[in-house]
């Protein structure tokens, strides 16, 4: 792929020459505790919908590390500035479990994704226009101080363990290191840990 080739402007890329702010309104889940049905509403708090004539349960996300080592979520962006996604994955340690869904919250909206039984790790979310903003070029994300994506959440929804949230938010350290002139193994040489 040649330089002018990489640049070029494509259908999904984002204009935007600032990260965007995040606009979609916090989103809340509910589930029917008579007849198992969900329902998410962007509409907030205190509006609880009905369902099999009584309100419907609020499902209140856990963090992601609260399962961990039975339940690894993760998630990769990739992309670059041009056609940019979002990978979200999963491991657990019962390899018959896993998502029902994935919801992916971001700038502008959000994303769901069944997983079909045949289905296996990862999901991948496409973005387009401010959703898919990235400062830079690298392929996949190097996960900097920039955190393009920052704001942007992962729910999983489980039928054992309920809702989980991982927001997108992960960096390197040694990316860090990096961006600020002096490598990561240049830090522990001089603390003596090297």
């Amino acid at each position: 792929m040649d330089k002018e080739e990489k640049f070029r402007f494509g259908h999904l890329r984002c204009r935007e020459i600032r990260k965007p702010s995040v606009t979609c309104p916090p989103v809340y889940f509910y589930r029917c505790e008579h007849c198992g049905s969900l329902f998410f509403s962007m509409a907030g708090e205190g509006k609880t919908p009905i369902c099999c004539e009584k309100p419907m349960e609020e499902m209140v996300p856990q963090a992601a590390d609260a399962y961990e080592p039975e339940v690894r979520l993760s998630y990769q962006i990739f992309g670059s500035v041009n056609e940019n996604a979002v990978r979200a994955s999963w491991e657990c340690d019962d390899w018959k479990e896993k998502p029902v869904w994935v919801w992916l919250r971001t700038f502008t909206g959000g994303q769901l994704k069944y997983t079909t039984q045949r289905k296996r790790s990862p999901i991948l979310f496409g973005l387009a226009d401010e959703d898919a903003y990235a400062y830079c070029d690298k392929d996949p994300c190097v996960e900097c101080t920039f955190c393009c994506k920052r704001g942007f959440g992962l729910y999983y929804y489980f039928e054992k363990r309920g809702l989980i949230y991982l927001p997108l938010e992960r960096m390197s350290a040694r990316q860090q290191t990096k961006n600020h002139g002096v490598s990561l193994d240049e830090i522990l040489r001089r603390e003596g840990r090297l």
